[in-house]
This record gives structure tokens, C-alpha cells and sequence, in this order.
């Protein structure tokens, strides 16, 4: 180091990035034995660079190991559970939990103006998830914050507490609606306290699967999912137990409306 930096002290204490207050305890230590001006300092490694270039020494830049994120608290709401597990997707014997926790409180204020709204109702017609459409159901709209192209969420203007949830995902080739029903017995099975059991069944006409989420005790979601053209589909219908009466019609026209376009 003195080579590389003459114009340093004579005595330099170099550390790296250490835990806790490790590098508190080297510095107590140097005090205790070392009786300089200074202790202890800091080396940029940008002058340490350029001692070594100046004597014709190779510099490697070594990039940092990538920091571990931290995903941040949300308080939970009884539509978060959905967000964690559910639809259950497949991808060959990939499985991703393709929604995202979104809070649905029925009567919630909309900042837009009510004349805003109505054009929106109006005008929306169709709503798609990746290579799926389908028909909004009379008196619904599909919510403006999607993160996600490969998933619509439809809401009703009023009423219940209630939403559509439509997701689109790619298979890995090859995958057919077995491999996808595999691969969400075994996933379900390690939440048999969320998940009904997996059944088969007919999706308007299409053979698929049916099962049930229960993210608490105040909501189910009724999923019905196919497989075609290599893309699966999920389209599940929440709502609490007792008001699914109220949903059981939007829920059965959006079912039947799906639509997939050509790759």
C-alpha cells in the first residue's frame, strides 16, 4: 500500500466492507497499540488505482455482490391473500403467482369525475389479458392501474365487494392442460388450508379445471382454468360466499366471452 500511495501515512490500516461494528473494533485495537496522530483513514480506491496503473500494474474492476431487497410491508386487507398464491399458473413445471395484492373496498371514492366514469363504462367493451379477450359484463369496468398486460382485473361500478380476475400465461412447449393440472395439484397441495382440491371439468365448452381459493374466511375465489394454443388461462371470480349470487352471472359471461388470438 505505501508503494501505491507514498503520499499516505507510513502506517495505513486497510479494511473492506465488515458486519456490525467490526470495523469499530480494528480501530479500537490500533489505538490501543499505536501511538500516531492518525489512527486510522480512509484509501479511496480510486488513488489506489492510480499508484497501481502508475507502476504499470493491471486494475480489475470487481462488481459488487447485488444487494438483497427487501420487499416492503403492506398492511393486509382481505384481498391480499389472493395476490400471494392464487391464480395458480403453470409454465411446463414452472408455477408463478401471476396476481398482485389489489384492495377492493365497494363504495371507494374514484377521483375522477362522474361524467369521466360513465364515458369509461360506455366505452369499454372488450378488456385483454395478453392474447385473451373478453366482454366486460354490463354495469363493470376493468380497473386503469394494471401492471401487468398478461392480466386484467374487472371491478362493478357498485354494489358488493366483488372482481373478475383474468391471467394469460405462455406455456413452455409442449405443455397441454395434464402437465398444467399436475403441476397445480402439486402446488395446492402445499396450501390445502387455501386451496380446495382440483377438479376437472368443462370451461364453456373447453376442458379445463376447476378449484377454489379461500385467502380468508370473508372471501373465495372460484377459478376456471383452460389450455389453448399453448397459453393458460385463469380466470377467477372473487367474492364473499355469501353474495356469490350476486356474481355468478358476470363471472359466467366473462367465462364464456374468452377469446384467444393467433400467436
Amino acid at each position: 500500500m505505501r508503494e501505491l500511495c507514498p503520499e499516505r501515512p507510513p502506517r495505513i490500516l486497510v479494511t473492506g466492507e465488515l458486519p456490525g461494528t467490526a470495523g469499530l473494533s480494528i480501530v479500537d485495537a490500533v489505538e490501543a497499540g499505536w501511538d500516531l496522530p492518525v489512527v486510522a483513514t480512509t484509501v479511496p480506491g480510486s488513488a489506489v488505482a492510480a499508484g497501481a496503473l502508475a507502476r504499470g500494474l493491471d486494475v480489475v474492476v470487481r462488481a459488487p455482490a447485488p444487494i438483497e431487497t427487501i420487499a416492503p410491508v403492506v398492511r393486509r386487507s382481505r384481498w391480499d391473500g389472493v395476490g400471494r398464491w392464487g391464480p395458480l399458473v403453470a409454465a411446463g413445471l414452472l408455477v408463478v403467482a401471476a396476481i398482485t395484492a389489489v384492495v377492493v373496498v365497494a363504495g371507494s371514492a374514484d377521483p375522477r369525475a362522474p361524467a369521466e366514469q360513465e364515458k369509461e363504462v360506455r366505452a369499454q367493451a372488450s378488456a385483454n389479458a395478453g392474447r385473451v379477450s373478453l366482454t366486460v359484463p354490463r354495469g363493470w369496468r376493468e380497473r386503469a392501474d394494471r401492471g401487468d398486460a398478461a392480466r386484467v382485473e374487472l371491478v362493478p361500478e357498485q354494489g358488493a365487494a366483488a372482481r373478475i380476475l383474468v391471467v394469460a400465461q405462455e406455456l413452455t412447449p409442449g405443455a397441454d392442460l395434464e402437465a398444467v393440472a399436475h403441476t397445480l395439484r402439486r402446488r395446492a397441495a402445499m396450501r390445502p388450508e387455501t386451496f380446495a382440491e382440483l377438479e376437472r371439468g368443462v370451461v364453456h365448452g373447453r376442458p379445463g379445471l376447476l378449484y377454489r381459493e379461500r385467502p380468508d374466511p370473508d372471501t373465495e375465489v372460484r377459478w376456471s382454468v383452460f389450455v389453448e394454443d399453448g397459453l393458460q388461462v385463469s380466470i377467477g371470480c372473487q367474492i364473499s360466499p355469501d353474495r356469490w349470487g350476486d356474481l355468478a352471472g358476470p363471472c359466467e359471461q366473462a367465462v364464456r366471452s374468452a377469446a384467444i388470438a393467433g400467436r
